[in-house]
């Protein structure tokens, strides 16, 4: 090798050494510190969260994010939220940081629990239907008078409205045989539906009409779907 290959690869390296010590030092300056920590909180609290820039590298902007879903209007080194507007469990606060081409995200966790114990109900079982076993049932759910389910497997899958009393499917959704469907639900007289690893979902009118899909954000899996009546929840596998 001659001299001039052997500086060539000298500052090559150099320079890679250089800009990754600049990105992890980057990387390493910010943190995301909760700044009313409790070990419970109420309905009534707020949780505060600050963007902390230890060097003071400063930013050219910040994206806020609760539970992966953007936080519109808000774009500075702190965020309060009422926690009576948040869903219950796991809540995951995000920032972005954006300096210079460059970004970070920093995250910080707290669990919202109900503020009552969760009632426990006895079964009684009242009646049996019967069911067509060739539906591989992920998900099911009834409306007013119908009975509307989500079967799996794929070039199987489709979303149906079922005949309660006799187990046969009075109209059906099929779906694209790539596609394995998994839960469902309905809220405002729309029924949701969940794919397992396309990454997406479907919407549909209470007359299985296809309205609209959307994405489930960083699950990697669709699973199980219900709704209180106000949020969508969902599982992925994952705990």
């Amino acid at each position: 090798m001659n001299w001039k290959n052997a500086a060539i690869i000298l500052l090559a390296t150099i320079s890679l050494t250089a800009c990754k010590n600049d990105i992890d030092t980057f990387k390493d300056n910010y943190s995301l510190e909760i700044t009313n920590p409790k070990n419970s909180y109420t309905n009534s609290d707020s949780i505060n969260l600050s963007v902390i820039d230890a060097s003071e590298i400063g930013n050219d902007s910040i994206i806020w994010h609760i539970n992966a879903g953007k936080v519109m209007g808000e774009n500075s080194n702190t965020l309060s939220r009422k926690l009576d507007t948040q869903p219950y469990g796991k809540l995951t606060f995000e920032a972005s940081i954006y300096k210079d081409d460059k970004v970070v995200t920093k995250s910080a966790h707290i669990t919202r629990l109900a503020p009552n114990n969760v009632k426990v109900y006895q079964i009684e079982e009242i009646a049996t239907y019967p069911h067509k076993t060739e539906s591989y049932t992920q998900g099911l759910e009834f409306y007013g008078d119908s009975l509307y389910e989500s079967t799996g497997q794929f070039k199987e899958s489709d979303l149906r409205i079922t005949d309660v009393n006799t187990g046969e499917a009075l109209k059906k959704f099929e779906l694209p045989d790539h596609i394995f469907a998994e839960g469902m639900t309905i809220l405002d007289n729309k029924v949701y539906q969940l794919s397992w690893q396309a990454g997406y979902g479907y919407v549909y009118d209470l007359s299985l009409n296809r309205i609209d899909e959307f994405k489930y954000g960083r699950s990697k899996e669709g699973w199980g779907l219900c709704n209180d009546g106000q949020y969508l929840y969902k599982s992925d596998g994952t705990d």
